[in-house]
């Protein structure tokens, strides 16, 4: 029988967990370890619908150093550089929707014009990261990042 369900919010995506009655108080872990991604999964994989977002620097960092990373959005109907989007990140220790191990919250990348964003992060540690990078077009609502979002991968040594 389920009693209850909790709903949690990580970078602005909802999931949803079950809480059966005979159970203790479950932790973030357990949550995680049930949790269902393939519907997010395929969300998560789509291209953006308004922007084009470049990587412009290595996607290679080192553990315990300063990494900038700089990525370039520009519009996908006119090809041109989108310089007043709000481009939000959220980094993740690991393979993309894998571990949920965000390091911190949502933090808005700086705009150095020509459509170019910085995105600085010191890595704790030798491994995988994933950049969840959103974009909000000039003039789109808030909920446009989730359809304007792309997972880049980053390798720490």
């Amino acid at each position: 029988m389920i009693i209850g369900v909790v709903i949690v919010s990580i970078a602005g995506i909802a999931y949803s967990y079950s809480i059966p009655s005979d159970s203790m108080p479950i932790t973030s872990a357990q949550m995680m370890k049930n949790k269902d991604l393939s519907g997010m999964s395929q969300m998560m994989n789509q291209i953006p619908e308004d922007v084009i977002i470049k990587v412009h620097s290595s996607q290679t960092v080192y553990q315990d150093e300063k990494a900038e990373i700089v990525l370039q959005v520009l519009d996908k109907i006119t090809n041109l550089p989108l310089e007043n989007a709000d481009v939000l990140i959220g980094i993740e220790k690991g393979s993309s929707m894998t571990t949920m191990m965000m390091q911190g919250g949502m933090t808005k990348a700086e705009s150095t014009g020509n459509g170019n964003y910085l995105v600085s992060f010191t890595p704790s540690e030798k491994g995988i990261y994933t950049l969840h990078v959103h974009v909000i077009p000039e003039g789109k609502s808030m909920h446009s990042m989730m359809q304007n979002h792309m997972d880049i991968g980053l390798i720490s040594k």
